[in-house]
């Protein structure tokens, strides 16, 4: 958090960007910016 993922975010933008990962696959990907964002992603999570 505090933006320690930041880079490897944007790397996964940009393997997309250069047409190594795809659009669906990036979205599986899930970045958050706290512990309440977490909670709500994985209370969320639908299989």
């Amino acid at each position: 958090m505090n933006g320690y993922y930041d880079s490897l975010k944007e790397q996964f933008n940009q393997m997309v960007q250069a047409g190594f990962l795809t659009t669906a696959d990036r979205k599986k990907v899930i970045f958050v910016d706290s512990l309440q964002a977490l909670e709500e992603v994985i209370s969320s999570y639908q299989k």
